[in-house]
């Protein structure tokens, strides 16, 4: 499976690096942010702690999987999963929902739109 990155943008970007340096002590030689190491991680671990900062700025992410019974005469009965993931601002009470294949595609849309929202937050 390849591996993407999951890459925020904008004042998200910086307040991001400063949480990663305060809460997780990701910082270089001379003590700034440093998402370096950050980045080699695999990502669903970068999941995580992506996770963990929306969470401390008042976004919530939820990733959902609904499994589908299908059936087909040539192969049988199997089964397909939705994922679906959900991306709720608590401080103004909006949410929005969609609908994905896999399980990396849902993280990955749910952090960017995450980042979107919270970039419009730093932004006002």
């Amino acid at each position: 499976m390849e591996k993407s990155i999951i890459i925020l943008s904008g004042n998200c970007l910086i307040e991001f690096e400063k949480w990663l340096a305060k809460e997780l002590h990701y910082t270089d030689n001379e003590g700034m942010p440093d998402v370096n190491d950050f980045n080699t991680l695999p990502t669903s671990m970068q999941f995580g702690v992506y996770q963990d900062y929306f969470d401390s700025v008042g976004i919530e992410i939820l990733i959902k999987a609904k499994h589908h019974k299908m059936v087909n005469n040539v192969v049988g009965q199997h089964t397909i999963s939705i994922y679906r993931s959900y991306v709720n601002d608590i401080i103004t009470k909006s949410k929005g929902e969609n609908s994905f294949k896999s399980r990396q595609e849902a993280r990955e849309q749910a952090i960017i739109k995450a980042c979107e929202i919270r970039n419009e937050q730093l932004n006002k």
